[in-house]
C-alpha cells in the first residue's frame, strides 16, 4: 500500500469516526452534514458509509506490513460500529413531514428515549478506540521518508494530487471533530499533531517534485551512457576466479613471476601513490596518464565504484560529508559527452541530487523557476552551461561552509571537444575546480600521455601502462582456459602480456581473435603462437593486420556499420543489433529506414530475439573485435575509441581509392 493509498484509507475512517461521534451526542451537530431531518436520512447516510467502507478497502497482493494490517482492522471495526448504528437508528423512527427543528429535537428525544446510556457510552468507546488506533497509523505515516512518496508522485502527478486530497480531507474532518462536545478531545488533539506532521511531509514531497525538475533540467541526452559502458568492460576483464584487475591497488600484491625489478617497484610506487593521496590532503591533482588502450577510462571506473577508494577517502574527509562524483568525457558518445557544458551539468546534477538542500541556495534561478511552475506541470527547465558553470564554482568554493568534502574522478581529458576551447582550456578549467588554496576538493583525472595534460596539470602521475604487464598476463591466463595444460597456458599468456607492453585493449583484441581459432584448430598453445606472432606489438599495426585479415566481402560490411554508427550519433541515436540484422538491404532500398521500422514493428518476440541473436555472431565473426554489443544487447558500439578513429579513417580511403578507380 503506497503513502497515498494509506493517508486516503486513513483520512476516511477519521471521517467516519467524526460522523459517528457527532450521532452518539444526540445528532448536535448533523447540520454539519447535510441537513438530515429525519431517521431515514441518517439510515441512508449509514448506508452509504458501508458502501464506502467496501470502496475504501484497498486492493493488496502479498505479504503486509504492519501498517497495512492496522488499517484492514480498523475498517473492519468501522464498519461494525456503522452496523450498530443501523440497529439504533431503527429504535428511534420519527414520523415525516415535520419541520426540520422539530423533527432535530424528535431525534434527539428519541435517541435518548430508545437508547440508555450504557449503550451509548460503549458505543462512544468504541468510537474513541478507532480514534486512538488511527493516530497510532498516522504516527506512523508520519515518518514516511520523503523521497520514497518522491520516487512514487514523480511521474504520476495524480498520486500526489491524492495525498493533497486525503490532508485536506483530514483536515476538515478535523475542524468538525474538534467543535463537538467529545469525551475524546485528547485524541483528537493528537490526531491534529499527527496531521501537521502530514502536512509538512506534503510540503517537503512538493519540493521533492521541484528538486527533481530541477536535477531533469541538468540532465543531458546520454548522460550516463560512458559510465555504464565502462562498467560492462570492467565486468567482462573482472569476471576473474582469482584476482581482479588493478586489485594490487589495494590489496597485497602476489609474486610477479618472471616480473623485473623496476616492474615491482613500479607498482608498489603507484600503490603507495594512490593510497596516500586518497588518504591524505593533497594540493595536486591524480592524473593517471598512459597509451591509447591501456586501461586508464576501466581503472577511473575501477577506483570510483571500489569501497577501499570511499574508506581512504573517508579518512581525508575526517568529520566532513564526503562526496565522489564521476565524469567521462567520450568520443564514443558523442559530442554531447565531450564539453564543459557536459562536464558541469553533470557534476553539478550528482551533487545536488544527494545534497538536494544545495539547490536552492547555489541554483537559484533555476529553483525559481520550478517553484514558479505548478507541481502538476510538466514543463521542463532548461539549465544551461551559462548557469551551471558558475553554479558549480560558487559550490566548490563554499564547500568549506557547507561541511563537505568532494572528491572528483574526470576520465578522457583527451577526448574533450570544445567549440571554441582547446585543451589548455580545459586545464584552465580543471585548475578552477580544483585550486590549490582550496583543501575541501581534490581531483583525479585521466587522459593519454599528452601536452598539455602531462606538462601543465599540477599533479602526481602515475603512467598506468608501465605497471598493468602482470593484470594483461592474468587477464590473458583467465582468457585462454581452453588451453588445457597448465603451463603452456601460463607460457603463453607471458608472451601476450610481454608483446602487450602494457596495452589492454591490444591484448583484448589478440585473445578475442586467439580464442576464434584454437576453437577452430585444437586445444593447445601452439596454435595460439602461430596467430600471436603474426601480430606486432604496435596498437596501430595491430588494426590494420586485423582489418587485412577480413575478407573482402565482409570488409564492406564492417565498414557500412562503420557508417551507419557515424550517422546515427550525429543524432544521438543508436544501431541495435536488430536493426544491423537488416543492413544488406541499405544499398538496395532507398528508404531503408522506414522499411527497417515497419518490419521490426511486425516482428514477433521470438523473431526479434533470433534476428538478434544472428547478427551478433556475424559481428562477432567478421567485425575481429572492433565492434561488439553492450551488455544488455541493445547498442552496437565500437570497442575503444582508437578502433573507432581507425576504422573511420580506413573507410574513408576505401572510399577515396573506389572514387578514384
Amino acid at each position: 500500500m503506497d503513502p497515498a493509498t494509506a493517508i486516503g484509507v486513513a483520512s476516511g475512517i477519521l471521517s467516519f469516526v467524526t460522523f459517528s461521534a457527532s450521532i452518539a451526542k444526540a445528532g448536535i451537530e448533523i447540520y454539519q452534514f447535510g441537513g438530515l431531518n429525519d431517521t431515514s436520512s441518517l439510515e441512508a447516510a449509514v448506508n452509504q458509509t458501508n458502501a464506502f467502507f467496501a470502496r475504501l478497502e484497498p486492493d493488496y497482493v502479498g505479504p503486509l506490513t504492519e501498517n497495512e494490517w492496522l488499517l484492514i482492522v480498523l475498517l473492519k471495526d468501522s464498519k461494525s460500529v456503522s452496523d450498530e448504528l443501523l440497529e439504533l437508528l431503527a429504535k428511534t423512527k420519527i414520523p415525516g413531514g415535520k419541520p426540520l427543528k422539530k423533527a432535530l429535537g424528535s431525534l434527539k428525544a428519541a435517541w435518548n428515549n430508545a437508547i440508555n446510556k450504557e449503550d451509548r457510552k460503549a458505543l462512544e468507546g468504541k468510537l474513541a478506540s478507532i480514534q486512538e488506533r488511527v493516530t497510532g497509523v498516522l504516527t506512523q505515516l508520519t515518518r514516511i521518508e520523503v523521497k520514497d512518496v518522491a520516487d512514487i508522485v514523480r511521474n504520476q502527478d495524480d498520486r500526489l494530487c491524492s495525498i493533497q486530497d486525503s490532508i485536506d480531507t483530514v483536515f476538515d474532518t478535523l475542524s468538525v471533530l474538534l467543535e463537538i462536545e467529545s469525551l475524546t478531545q485528547s485524541a483528537a488533539k493528537d490526531i491534529k499533531a499527527q496531521v501537521e506532521k502530514l502536512a509538512d511531509v506534503n510540503e517537503k514531497t512538493i519540493k521533492a517534485v521541484r528538486q527533481q525538475r530541477v536535477l531533469e533540467g541538468l540532465k543531458y541526452d546520454k548522460m550516463v551512457q560512458r559510465s555504464s559502458d565502462l562498467g560492462d568492460t570492467l565486468c567482462k576483464i573482472s569476471n576473474n576466479e582469482d584476482r581482479d584487475p588493478f586489485c594490487w591497488l589495494f590489496d597485497a600484491d602476489e609474486d610477479l613471476p618472471q616480473s623485473a625489478e623496476t616492474e615491482l617497484d613500479m607498482r608498489q610506487r603507484a600503490k603507495e601513490e594512490v593510497s596516500s593521496w586518497l588518504s591524505s590532503p593533497a594540493d595536486e591533482i591524480l592524473h593517471i596518464a598512459g597509451k591509447p588502450g591501456s586501461g586508464k577510462s576501466t581503472l577511473m571506473k575501477y577506483l570510483f565504484e571500489q569501497q577501499k577508494t570511499k574508506s581512504l577517502l573517508e579518512k581525508w574527509a575526517a568529520e566532513r560529508e564526503l562526496l565522489v562524483v564521476d565524469f567521462f568525457f567520450s568520443v564514443l558518445v558523442g559530442e554531447s559527452q565531450q564539453t564543459i557544458n557536459a562536464l558541469s551539468r553533470s557534476i553539478l546534477h550528482d551533487i545536488i541530487k544527494k545534497r538536494p538542500d544545495l539547490t536552492p541556495i547555489f541554483l537559484k534561478d533555476a529553483w525559481k523557476r520550478a517553484i514558479e511552475f505548478h507541481w502538476q506541470d510538466n514543463t521542463k527547465i532548461t539549465i544551461g552551461h551559462q548557469e551551471a558553470w558558475p553554479a558549480l564554482k560558487h559550490i566548490i568554493a563554499e564547500l568549506g561552509n557547507k561541511g563537505i568534502r568532494l572528491c572528483l574522478f574526470i576520465d578522457g581529458l583527451d577526448e574533450f571537444k570544445g567549440k571554441w576551447y582547446d585543451w589548455d582550456d580545459l586545464v584552465d578549467r580543471l585548475h578552477e575546480l580544483s585550486p590549490q588554496s582550496n583543501p575541501h576538493v581534490k581531483m583525479c583525472a585521466a587522459s593519454r600521455a599528452e601536452p598539455p595534460f602531462t606538462t601543465r596539470l599540477r599533479a602526481r602521475r602515475i603512467f598506468l601502462h608501465e605497471v598493468t604487464r602482470q593484470d594483461i598476463l592474468q587477464f590473458a591466463d583467465w582468457r585462454l582456459k581452453a588451453i588445457e595444460d597448465k603451463d603452456d597456458r601460463l607460457s603463453f599468456a607471458r608472451k601476450i602480456a610481454d608483446k602487450a607492453d602494457g596495452i589492454f585493449l591490444w591484448a583484448q583484441l589478440v585473445i578475442q581473435n586467439i580464442r576464434l581459432e584454437i576453437g577452430r584448430r585444437g586445444r593447445n598453445s601452439k596454435v595460439g603462437i602461430d596467430i600471436l606472432d603474426q601480430y606486432t606489438g604496435d596498437l596501430e599495426n595491430l588494426f590494420k593486420d586485423l582489418v587485412d585479415s577480413i575478407r573482402k566481402p565482409d570488409r564492406s560490411k564492417v565498414y557500412l556499420t562503420v557508417r551507419s554508427l557515424e550517422v546515427l550519433q550525429e543524432y544521438n541515436l543508436r544501431l541495435s543489433p536488430l536493426a544491423l540484422s537488416f543492413r544488406d538491404r541499405a544499398s538496395t532500398e532507398s528508404d531503408f529506414a522506414s522499411q527497417v521500422m515497419a518490419l521490426m514493428l511486425k516482428m514477433k518476440r521470438k523473431e526479434k530475439e533470433d534476428k538478434t541473436d544472428d547478427a551478433l555472431i556475424e559481428l562477432a565473426s567478421i567485425s575481429r573485435g572492433f565492434l561488439e554489443a553492450n551488455s544488455d544487447r541493445s547498442e552496437v558500439k565500437f570497442i575503444h575509441r582508437s578502433a573507432q578513429d581507425y576504422l573511420k579513417r580506413e573507410r574513408k580511403l576505401q572510399n577515396a581509392s573506389e572514387g578514384d578507380g
